[in-house]
């Protein structure tokens, strides 16, 4: 999803409920890229174990033929985006099928499988998209180590 389409969504959720509704939401806040690299390039391999099981998930509900060390995780924060993005880049040349789909994929050496965007938000602006999507805010609770944030609201 697209930073636009966040307004897109909200309005949905929005229309969808009635006057005095409640909707807890939860947000990662923007904080220092240090912070937001170690989290996705965790010491333990979470982060880079999660993204490759795509593969395995492939594999076993589609069929599939990947060999996960053919591939390795990357993840890079963007501070102007506000948004970590993860790919899986192909390590060498190669060709998978999904046998169930019936689709073949080559990948070159180095390219990129869009895997995750993980969007950081600043209270405010956040706030603000919510009110343009029609909720006003009740609470909020900012974490602030780990700067998440839990946002109560309401539907106008």
């Amino acid at each position: 999803m697209e930073r636009q389409e966040i307004d897109g969504l909200l309005s949905e959720l929005f229309d969808s409920g009635t006057q005095g509704d409640y909707l807890l939401l939860g947000a990662d806040l923007d904080k220092d890229p240090a912070i937001i690299d170690r989290a996705y390039n965790d010491s333990a391999g979470y982060g880079p174990r999660s993204t490759l099981n795509m593969l395995d998930h492939l594999n076993r509900r589609y069929g599939g033929n990947f060999v996960t060390d053919n591939f390795r995780y990357r993840s890079k924060y963007d501070p102007r985006m506000k948004r970590n993005e993860v790919r899986i880049e192909s390590l060498v040349d190669q060709t998978v099928r999904l046998a169930a789909l019936g689709v073949t994929v080559s990948f070159g050496a180095s390219e990129l499988i869009d895997a995750e965007v993980m969007w950081k938000f600043d209270p405010e602006e956040l706030g603000a998209v919510l009110d343009r999507a029609g909720f006003s805010m009740v609470r909020r609770w900012i974490e602030p180590t780990y700067r998440y944030g839990l946002f109560l609201l309401r539907h106008k």
